[in-house]
């Protein structure tokens, strides 16, 4: 299938045509892996970031509110087994009260045997911002929660980024991404991505909604990656960015 889009000045009698003009586009769906500039964090800027005094956090913790301070409150918290003890482990995702357009750390927290916590990692990309510079909400639900000892966030919305879903499994103290799923819907079709990072393989599923019976189709494509995608420095997106644009390189040579 070629998903390749014509551009407007290949449309015959454009005046002619506008008002199919403008349906096709309200129909158009963004790649998924389409970055939004918006949401991007350089990695000059993730140094930055991250090297900046005002974000150094305590490495050790009797509880979670110690490892919070000016400007950060906590925004989301999930708590669950994320290595092979018995005590639980949290999660919390950081907010600048004073920039909702900023980067969320993502702080993960050990449970020690002391009943205090250990800052295990930091990610400033795992979840992004949660608004746009031109103060409009990427998602309009986010969850976080950990669950047979994988962290997940799941991302959801309506318009164009649609769903988003990455988890996360502890490996030898270090924060590995397993897997990423995708899903958007659009006036005329569904479309799902599922990636298993393990194994490599990529299931996508189409769905045409303009015909009753919406018919769907299949495609399963493998792509292994040379290294591990660290929750502590990786955005999730630029894998996002190369697997469809492997798809759309296959689909354009059919």
């Amino acid at each position: 299938m070629n998903t390749t889009k014509l551009p407007i000045s290949n449309y015959p009698f454009l005046l002619l045509f506008l008002s199919t003009f403008f349906l096709l586009f309200s129909c158009k769906q963004e790649p998924k892996g389409k970055k939004n500039p918006n949401q991007e964090v350089t990695k000059k800027e993730t140094t930055e970031i991250e090297n900046s005094p005002i974000n150094q956090f305590p490495e050790t913790g009797k509880h979670i509110t110690d490892f919070v301070k000016p400007p950060y409150k906590i925004q989301y918290e999930a708590e669950g087994f994320l290595d092979n003890d018995k005590l639980k482990d949290i999660a919390i995702v950081l907010q600048d009260e004073n920039d909702k357009t900023s980067s969320r750390p993502t702080l993960v927290l050990i449970k020690q045997p002391d009943g205090g916590y250990k800052l295990n990692e930091i990610s400033w990309v795992a979840i992004g911002p949660e608004y746009t510079v031109d103060d409009y909400r990427i998602y309009d639900s986010e969850d976080v929660s950990i669950y047979s000892h994988q962290l997940t966030f799941s991302m959801s919305s309506i318009g164009p980024n649609g769903n988003k879903e990455t988890t996360y499994n502890l490996l030898n103290n270090q924060l590995v991404l397993a897997t990423i799923s995708t899903y958007n819907m659009g006036a005329g079709g569904q479309s799902g991505m599922d990636y298993n990072l393990s194994t490599g393989e990529i299931d996508f599923v189409e769905v045409n909604t303009m015909i009753d019976s919406m018919p769907s189709t299949l495609t399963k494509k493998v792509l292994k990656l040379k290294n591990k995608i660290l929750f502590k420095k990786d955005n999730p997106n630029d894998i996002i960015d190369t697997i469809f644009k492997v798809k759309l390189e296959n689909d354009g040579t059919r």
